[in-house]
């Protein structure tokens, strides 16, 4: 069985998960509003398709 990891080291992987908890912490302690899954994704194709549209351009 193969390990896939987005680290190249173990240290970097440690590095991640020992900051991990305080970041998720600090985003469930974040007083704003949580914006919707929907309007996310919907901003974000407009930002994939605004990029695709500038590199087709040049």
């Amino acid at each position: 069985m193969t390990t896939v990891s987005t680290f190249d080291t173990r240290g970097q992987a440690a590095s991640h998960d020992c900051g991990f908890p305080a970041k998720l912490q600090a985003s469930l302690d974040d007083p704003h509003p949580n914006v919707p899954h929907d309007q996310v994704m919907a901003q974000m194709r407009v930002l994939i398709e605004s990029k695709r549209n500038k590199r087709d351009a040049g």
